[in-house]
């Protein structure tokens, strides 16, 4: 299990399934391009570029994931 799996294991979605980034509080001036999928090698966006700069917002808790699946 490398880092991402585990990453993907604690927010409860797998790897390469696509998701949305929510701000979590207004007062955030961030642009948020969704949707987002994990990989090996990190969080990708929707130009298949690594974007891990969101990455640790995500983990804190500054951002929500919206699962595409579920909604």
């Amino acid at each position: 299990m490398n880092h991402m799996d585990k990453v993907c294991n604690i927010l409860g979605l797998e790897l390469f399934e696509k998701f949305e980034l929510i701000k979590e509080r207004p007062n955030i001036l961030q642009e948020v391009k969704n949707p987002y999928y994990f990989t090996d090698e990190g969080m990708i966006n929707k130009f298949g570029n690594l974007d891990n700069k969101l990455l640790a917002d995500l983990i804190v808790g500054s951002l929500k994931i919206n699962n595409l699946k579920k909604s």
